[in-house]
């Protein structure tokens, strides 16, 4: 039917969907918006693993890139070959662009440093600006590049900077899935404080945002995505001592205790069980096994001070 419409394809649906089929994972592509290239490249999330599977396409894909350039209509753009220039990609002093427009694509967007830069301050100043599925997808991309040691680890933990005025869904939980990683990892180290600190403010903002629009926590949001991010929001304000959140959970126990039948804590968490998987396939891709103990102790030795330092730039001395 594709083939038949007035859709513009590089190639035959069978030819382009083969190097999706019969090839192992996914690309990241690298735009530079100072020049206007674009490469693909295999992405590895342990870039020191051996792919003994050859591919007859050399490990190459038919990307449909789509970006937006500050805030203007939505492009588009095939990627057919290892590398490509499109003078389009081109920004100006005050411009950036985000790629991958709501993560239609599969695969990773990495950026030359000036539009990082240009990215993370838009984030600050008016985060609003780029759709939240990009938001979300800046982190994720950032931190995965970072682990692939494509990007700094610094890079990736200063995507996540702008959470404290966040208060969708998507961001956050990317967030806290891929912080997960570094609590995993950090958890018995003098790292644990300082990152411990730093959630801390990010997410008291968020903890006081469903306090006031549930009423004082009498009501609950209306939307799906705001109660599972209330969930994570009283789950990581009561890990970290947010105030205000262990009082909340406590009354919710001596609730339970002197009524049986009325259960708040249990009822989110069912609400969160009940749902799990309705959330697409952005949120389950981020449920990948950690990497080989060997690949995680050398992570960890590359990057335990720059994210010390980084954390404890971040929270004040106590």
């Amino acid at each position: 039917a594709v083939d038949n419409s007035s859709v513009e394809l590089p190639a035959t649906v069978e030819v382009i969907m083969n190097r999706w089929i019969l090839q192992m994972g996914f690309p990241v592509v690298t735009i530079d918006t100072q020049t206007g290239k674009m490469t693909q490249k295999h992405f590895l999330l342990d870039p020191e693993s051996v792919v003994d599977r050859p591919s007859e396409f050399n490990y190459e894909w038919f990307v449909p890139v789509t970006w937006i350039k500050t805030g203007a209509a939505e492009q588009s753009f095939w990627l057919v070959k290892k590398e490509a220039t499109n003078s389009s990609f081109v920004t100006g002093a005050d411009e950036w662009l985000v790629a991958n427009i709501d993560m239609k694509g599969f695969y990773r967007v990495n950026y030359d440093d000036k539009n990082w830069e240009r990215l993370l301050a838009k984030l600050s100043s008016k985060h609003e600006d780029i759709r939240v599925i990009n938001r979300a997808q800046i982190i994720d991309d950032a931190f995965n590049l970072a682990r692939a040691k494509i990007v700094d680890t610094t890079l990736a933990l200063r995507t996540t900077t702008f959470l404290d005025k966040e208060v969708e869904y998507m961001p956050w939980e990317t967030f806290r899935r891929n912080l997960s990683y570094y609590f995993l990892m950090f958890d018995r180290s003098e790292v644990y404080g300082p990152m411990q600190a730093y959630l801390k403010k990010q997410v008291e903002p968020l903890f006081k945002h469903f306090k006031n629009i549930t009423g004082n926590w009498t009501k609950i949001p209306e939307m799906h995505t705001e109660q599972y991010n209330q969930v994570n929001a009283i789950s990581m304000a009561c890990s970290t001592g947010v105030d205000g959140c262990k009082e909340l959970t406590s009354g919710w126990f001596t609730e339970w205790m002197n009524n049986p039948a009325v259960n708040k804590c249990i009822s989110l968490l069912q609400f969160k069980e009940d749902n799990a998987g309705n959330f697409g396939s952005g949120t389950t891709a981020l449920e990948q096994s950690l990497e080989r103990t060997k690949a995680n102790m050398k992570w960890v030795a590359l990057n335990k001070k720059p994210v010390l330092d980084w954390f404890e730039s971040q929270t004040p001395a106590v």
